[in-house]
């Protein structure tokens, strides 16, 4: 189990010296099995912690026990039927209303530069669809589509496309869903679109590095993805270089 290291820190160093000591000169059944992902968690909160506690910290992380135990990813994941799958699934309701649910799945090379390409076409997605489908149409009050690149088990680009609206006006939407598709197959993308996704990735970036869960990523992208997303080479060089071509 973690040590509350939160307040630990608040401790006095003799106080904190003691328990890190007391645990490190304990036997590993009594600490239990540490994971990477334990250890991370515990390095991400060291950077929250003053400047005279980390060395006994980094002590104490450096004294916990390992094994050489590798692991790796198994599929079980469940396959589509096919390529194209078109449901409809009808259940009795006081209020009458259509849920529609897309998704598309397409294989890709896993890169820093993907991976923002992927979420940028979601992200655009979504302006598509709440100017469409909300704004021109009235047919449905909160489109929600997304994109994002998958790693393990399989190298995937995924895009999921979610609303809810009125059966009469079903068919009709979900036709405006698949132009606005077609159209950025083919390259149509607007640029005040892209310029606003991209403006969107710039500021929730910097307003993120306060946040600990962004010290959590870059350790996690570090050991498990083999990058540094600190490096502009990792960001801003391609955020910078997405676009519309």
């Amino acid at each position: 189990m973690l040590l509350p290291i939160s307040s630990i820190c608040q401790e006095s160093s003799t106080t904190l010296s003691g328990t890190i000591e007391s645990k490190s000169n304990a036997s590993p059944s009594q600490i239990g099995p540490w994971s990477s992902i334990d250890i991370l968690k515990l390095s991400s909160r060291i950077i929250t912690c003053p400047l005279t506690a980390q060395p006994l910290l980094s002590k104490y992380v450096a004294s916990l026990p390992t094994t050489s135990d590798k692991e790796s990813f198994k599929d079980v994941s469940q396959e589509w039927a096919s390529n194209k799958v078109d449901e409809d699934i009808f259940l009795p309701m006081e209020d009458p209303k259509t849920n529609v649910n897309m998704a598309f799945k397409i294989a890709n090379d896993y890169t820093v530069k993907n991976q923002f390409v992927t979420k940028a076409l979601g992200a655009i997605m979504q302006l598509r669809l709440t100017e469409t489908l909300r704004e021109e149409e009235g047919g449905v009050y909160s489109p929600r589509a997304q994109a994002f690149l998958t790693k393990e088990p399989k190298v995937l680009s995924h895009m999921s496309i979610k609303f809810d609206c009125n059966p009469d006006l079903a068919e009709k939407l979900i036709g405006i869903v698949h132009n606005e598709l077609a159209k950025m197959a083919n390259g149509e993308i607007k640029q005040d679109d892209l310029d606003k996704t991209l403006a969107s990735y710039k500021k929730s970036r910097e307003q993120s590095k306060s946040n600990n869960s962004y010290d959590m990523t870059l350790l996690t992208t570090f050991y498990r993805d083999g990058y540094n997303m600190n490096d502009p080479k990792n960001f801003e060089d391609v955020v910078n270089n997405i676009t519309v071509k």
